[in-house]
């Protein structure tokens, strides 16, 4: 397995500087390489440079895509299986339309007679 590469300090005697990972507070240069020794809040202890597999940005910002993306079509899915099918398309608002217009002819037409009467 390959280590990541991260640039070293510029001319740095060895020593603990600020950790490249960001894992941890400081970690020790050998005057060559970042070991594995680190500090972290006064303790002190190893931890490899090899950074875990879901510790890269880029995949954690990949997962968390798939995951709304998965979240967004499941939710499309059971709207569309559970909505009702004739709700709200041509021929139904037609219908609506047709039953307001009936129900005010129906209303008007004793208002006309009894206004002439």
């Amino acid at each position: 397995m390959n280590r990541p590469f991260f640039p070293p300090p510029p001319l740095l005697d060895e020593g603990w500087y600020s950790d490249p990972t960001g894992r941890y507070e400081a970690r020790y240069w050998d005057g060559q390489k970042w070991t594995k020794h680190v500090s972290h809040y006064g303790a002190t202890g190893t931890d490899p440079i090899l950074r875990a597999r879901f510790d890269r940005l880029w995949v954690r910002l990949t997962l968390r895509v798939i995951t709304w993306g998965a979240t967004i079509l499941i939710i499309y899915f059971l709207v569309k299986a559970f909505w009702p099918t004739e709700f709200l398309n041509e021929s139904s608002l037609t219908h609506i339309t047709n039953h307001s217009e009936k129900t005010l002819q129906t209303i008007s037409l004793p208002l006309v007679a009894s206004a002439l009467l």
